[in-house]
């Protein structure tokens, strides 16, 4: 009966870690406390009159946040950008550097892009070219073995009297 007792004091602790388990689950763990108030939503902090440093910070933030998206939204990122280098406070002035380094990037991205899809159209047309080459190149060999075996067929099949042209008495 020992055997018995054990495997009835590990279903105990088994359902007592079990409860316990599931009575954590039931208070939230990243939630706040309750009776606190909870902060407002983004949209209502975004609508709030937000001071002019953290104005062009946020101007700052959007355009790359604009940059890192995917697919990027690289219009909308030179138009917060060029917000902000139009912006003629000192804390924006202060970010024109950062602004105009981005734009320079931007710039850059967009040159890589269109070069980017000129080379693939090139490459595309190459591609095509080279099929339509090997084709060509394929039906010419076929035409090359059909005059082969019509050469073949055309010459005499080893007659004694046969003679190739130009081999006769001179």
């Amino acid at each position: 009966m020992p055997h018995d007792l054990r495997r009835r004091a590990a279903r105990r602790a088994a359902l007592i870690a079990t409860l316990a388990l599931l009575a954590g689950c039931a208070t939230p763990l990243f939630g706040p406390p309750p009776g606190t108030v909870t902060p407002p939503p983004a949209a209502a902090r975004e609508a709030a009159p937000v001071p002019p440093a953290a104005a062009a910070q946020r101007k700052l933030e959007r355009a790359l946040h604009a940059l890192q998206q995917r697919p990027s939204n690289l219009a909308r990122a030179r138009n917060q950008l060029k917000s902000l280098l139009a912006s003629r406070d000192a804390d924006a002035q202060a970010l024109h550097p950062y602004a105009h380094a981005l734009l320079e990037q931007l710039d850059e991205r967009r040159r890589l892009g269109a070069l980017n899809d000129r080379l693939t159209q090139q490459l595309e047309r190459s591609s095509r070219e080279l099929k339509e080459s090997e084709l060509r190149n394929d039906e010419l060999e076929r035409k090359l073995e059909a005059l082969a075996e019509i050469e073949h067929s055309l010459s005499p099949r080893g007659g004694a009297g046969a003679q190739p042209p130009g081999s006769g008495p001179q």
